[in-house]
């Protein structure tokens, strides 16, 4: 069975349990509830565990893989800042949002823990943006600081002579790290059960109802975000219907796989086939794209930060708002090929505001659901963006990017 099915199954097991725990009084119901916080803990422990590493060498994977410095040079910038643009909007989108409907709003979640309190004013979160000690940044949680101090390195690494040594112990290390988030992940059905059981048995429906609302406000901006996108081929003269019919399969794709590598390779053929973008093109921004171009993730981040914020009856200030978008964008470009990418960097966006990473296990039973949405924009975008790049380039035929196509 695959994992998102039973990470649903074991939410839906904790709802049930933690219903009847709380109104059905039963002898061993305190024994129950204890063992569930034993093990509700323990996992979350173990996702705390892989967020600073995982982080640290995905950032430093991205800056070190590149294979044709040259082509990065040239069209890979462009493309990256087109990224950067995309995940701004994203962002934009998720924080107008979550202060429009207010996902948060009559929610009430306690802490077991406390959140970074500092204080956001301009000139102190700029001024902490390169640690002082990296070591203490990843000891505190930083994760801003963290991928700061990644990036330094693999500037470093890039720079070095003995670059492919510090190449091969990255990329090694890497697929280590993304393996054992993968199998902490594995973990994810039983964790959840019992995070969610406690969560139902200790404040009823009040909660799921929140996460609910949360699920609905992400859908929303993801739908919003799907538009933009059309629009965005719309100015380069690209008839949006006849695009999305062309779309149509290689989202089914990504929707079942949860994967915009996974439809690395039919995006491209789609791409050279049928939407008119050159060989060269296709080939090289396609997967540059899929692997920095994860704009919504950020739509993600931002909603579920104002939604805690908003829960913990937190005041969000403008300084915060800036720091949430800026922080959900490098969550978006770091969160590509990550295992549940979303719930890794979401302590990045959290901890910029004081909220402990400790409420992030909540969204995992609905967030694998998300995710397949999720992954069906991101593709979109990817696409898109690979079409955007080709009309600069002079690389796109337009009249076989319009020619109608059936489904």
């Amino acid at each position: 069975m695959q994992l998102w099915k039973k990470s649903i199954i074991g939410m839906l097991g904790g709802i049930l349990c933690g219903v009847f725990l709380r109104y059905y009084h039963c002898e061993y119901g305190v024994l129950i509830l204890n063992c569930m916080e034993v093990l509700s803990t323990l996992y979350t422990n173990a996702l705390k565990m892989m967020i600073i590493p995982v982080v640290f060498f995905a950032v430093l994977f991205g800056i070190v893989n590149t294979s044709d410095i040259q082509q990065f040079k040239k069209v890979g910038l462009k493309a990256i800042a087109v990224c950067v643009v995309s995940a701004i909007i994203s962002s934009g989108i998720g924080l107008s949002l979550g202060i429009v409907m207010q996902p948060g709003s009559g929610v009430s979640i306690q802490l077991s823990e406390e959140g970074n309190t500092s204080q956001n004013e301009l000139g102190h979160f700029i001024g902490n943006i390169i640690p002082s000690n990296p070591f203490e940044a990843m000891c505190a949680g930083n994760t801003l600081q963290v991928v700061v101090f990644a990036f330094i390195i693999g500037i470093g690494i890039l720079l070095t002579p003995h670059r492919d040594e510090a190449k091969k112990f990255v990329i090694v290390t890497s697929q280590i790290l993304f393996k054992v988030m993968e199998i902490v992940m594995n973990f994810a059905p039983y964790g959840v059960f019992a995070i969610i059981l406690c969560m139902t048995a200790k404040h009823g429906y009040d909660v799921l109802h929140g996460l609910g609302k949360l699920s609905g406000v992400i859908l929303v901006g993801l739908c919003v975000q799907y538009v933009v996108f059309l629009l965005a081929a719309r100015l380069i003269k690209i008839k949006p219907f006849r695009l999305q019919r062309k779309l149509f399969e290689t989202q089914m794709l990504a929707f079942s796989t949860s994967s915009s590598k996974a439809c690395i390779v039919k995006a491209i053929d789609l791409l050279q086939h049928k939407l008119g973008v050159s060989s060269k093109i296709a080939n090289f921004i396609l997967p540059l794209s899929t692997s920095v171009n994860m704009s919504a993730i950020s739509i993600s981040l931002s909603i579920s930060a104002l939604f805690f914020a908003q829960a913990l009856g937190m005041t969000i200030s403008t300084m915060d708002y800036c720091i949430i978008v800026l922080t959900s964008t490098l969550g978006a470009i770091g969160g590509a090929g990550i295992p549940s990418g979303t719930i890794v960097m979401m302590s990045l966006v959290l901890s910029s505001v004081g909220i402990s990473a400790s409420v992030i296990p909540l969204l995992i039973g609905f967030d694998r659901v998300l995710d397949m949405c999720r992954t069906v924009i991101n593709i979109t975008g990817d696409i898109v963006l690979t079409l955007i790049m080709a009309k600069i380039e002079g690389e796109l035929d337009l009249f076989e990017c319009n020619k109608s196509e059936k489904i």
